[in-house]
């Protein structure tokens, strides 16, 4: 019996805290407004008083105190709000996260044997270079058709099928500039040193180039 006495006289101790933060705050309301940060600090202290009684003892009711029974509703559909709200975000970072993933998964597909491709446009420029410095190099010229043909059957094809005269950042890459004093030539491609080339929709290797720099 004792023992039901001490957790009443505890509650009841407890409750007359939490009586006490709202009085707090609605003596600073009175005094302050509703825009400075104390009060601000007051509500919280408040909010959490009556949380910690909720948690205790449970849920408030008009008889203990009607003012404190609102607070404790309003404060109760707030948390269920917020709790919906971190829901909602939850479920839109998910959804975010499998179209990520979807479309990571998706690209992958597209570009797969992109690394092949790139070491196989390497031995084409050895090609390239050998028909280039070559005497007879008919046999080369085939061979050389022959690499391409394959590779345009899997999207892999150059960037330009004519090459324009002008550096493009868009797809040249400058690994070297030379000195021109006609300003006509000015940004204008001097050699192309390495083709580019397309993998589908995407810059499988850009044009390596020597640009004329007037100056």
């Amino acid at each position: 019996m004792k023992d039901n006495i001490d957790i009443k006289e505890k509650k009841e101790e407890v409750f007359q805290l939490v009586k006490d933060a709202k009085q707090s705050y609605d003596d600073y309301y009175s005094m302050l407004g509703n825009e400075l940060y104390d009060l601000d600090e007051k509500k919280r202290e408040y909010e959490d008083c009556l949380k910690a009684y909720i948690e205790c003892y449970g849920d408030i009711t008009k008889e203990d105190d009607e003012d404190i029974y609102n607070d404790y509703v309003n404060l109760k559909e707030k948390e269920e709000n917020n709790w919906k709200i971190k829901y909602l975000y939850l479920q839109a970072d998910l959804v975010n996260i499998k179209n990520r993933y979807n479309k990571q998964i998706c690209e992958i597909k597209k570009y797969e044997g992109e690394e092949i491709f790139y070491q196989i446009l390497e031995y084409l420029d050895y090609l390239e270079l050998k028909i280039n410095n070559s005497d007879n190099s008919e046999r080369l010229d085939d061979l050389y058709n022959r690499m391409l043909g394959i590779l345009k059957m899997f999207d892999v094809k150059p960037i330009y099928d004519k090459r324009p005269i002008y550096f493009n950042p868009e797809y040249d890459n400058a690994i070297l500039s030379t000195v021109t004093k006609d300003k006509m030539v000015d940004n204008t491609i001097n050699k192309v040193s390495r083709k580019g080339y397309f993998y589908k929709d995407k810059i499988l290797r850009y044009e390596e180039v020597i640009v004329n720099k007037y100056e």
